[in-house]
């Protein structure tokens, strides 16, 4: 019989603890495969159960990705493991580790800040990695019951996919769905809908900024933390003149700002569309007076060799092409 898996992400240890312990003594037969990260930046592996301790193992790192490296080192684990009589196996990752790098085959202080970096390259901030953990996640568990505040927050943030309390669990609950990947990916994917039907409440807010016009290289460089920063939570795609094949991916939370090459727009009209969330009013006008302010306007649409040269996005895009200019 192939065991139901179930992947345990977390951003706190004594909440990835919780979690797996519950899921361990609620299912019957069940196994669990850890992974952390040591301070000397050296992977270990456990295998455990309600018994004891199974198996502990380091594992060699091959390259800086902690992520994809528990990735190669668990698909042939959970291969082994489907040779014994385990029924479940909950696989918990290590701490702030993104669950998308692991399925692809089965707060403003930085981690660095906490003690929770996953190598010496990694600048995320908190928020970042809390957000890649929940836009992946089936189920979203909190450490105690949330205020009004934090649920209008979770309401923006996650639709209508399910929450538990971390201590009312359900494990055979959790066990009777299966991972949509497809949805997933969707929720990560920069193209994709971010679609959003909460209500702003409790000074929850979320706006849809949109638009067939591309952002000013110039203005979005100078102007990016009027857009970025703060306690907001922002995901979409846009486009910049200066690059008008790309498709440019945005990506914020914590205070930091991921901007990126997501590929080409082949026959899909250019287009921008972000959504951000935040919790503090002033954020919510000043992000939609920049954008305003970043947007193209009607002159500069109609002079499209201005964008001829160094458009000072290289950091953030790579090299212009050069031949991308209509």
């Amino acid at each position: 019989m192939i065991p139901h898996i179930v992947l345990v992400a977390a951003f706190d240890e004594v909440a990835r603890a919780t979690a797996t312990n519950a899921l361990l003594l609620d299912l019957p037969d069940a196994v669990v495969v850890q992974h952390d990260l040591a301070p000397g930046g050296e992977l270990t592996r456990r295998i455990w159960n309600a018994a004891g301790v199974l198996e502990c193992d380091s594992v060699t790192l091959g390259h800086g990705c902690v992520s994809c490296a528990t990735r190669e080192d668990l698909v042939p684990t959970l291969i082994r493991l489907q040779e014994r009589p385990w029924r479940h196996i909950v696989v918990s990752l290590p701490l702030t580790a993104a669950p998308e790098a692991v399925t692809w085959q089965v707060v403003d202080a930085t981690l660095e800040d906490l003690g929770l970096t996953l190598s010496e390259l990694d600048q995320r901030a908190a928020g970042e990695a809390v957000c890649a953990q929940m836009d992946f996640a089936d189920v979203v568990a909190t450490l105690g019951t949330p205020d009004e505040t934090t649920r209008a927050a979770l309401d923006h943030l996650l639709g209508d996919r399910p929450r538990m309390v971390i201590h009312e669990i359900d494990a055979m609950e959790l066990m009777a769905r299966t991972h949509d990947f497809a949805a997933a990916q969707a929720r990560v994917d920069p193209t994709g809908p971010h679609q959003h039907a909460a209500h702003d409440c409790h000074g929850v807010w979320t706006l849809v900024l949109a638009s067939d016009r591309p952002l000013h290289p110039g203005r979005l460089y100078e102007q990016v933390e009027l857009i970025g920063a703060g306690r907001l939570r922002s995901r979409g795609r846009t486009w910049v003149p200066s690059r008008p094949e790309m498709v440019v991916a945005w990506d914020g939370a914590g205070g930091q700002l991921c901007i990126g090459d997501a590929g080409l727009w082949g026959d899909a009209p250019r287009h921008t569309r972000l959504v951000i969330t935040g919790i503090d009013a002033a954020d919510r006008g000043r992000v939609e007076r920049a954008f305003r302010d970043i947007l193209l306007t009607d002159w500069e649409m109609g002079n499209v060799t201005d964008w001829e040269g160094n458009d000072g996005l290289d950091l953030w895009l790579g090299t212009a092409d050069g031949d991308e200019y209509p």
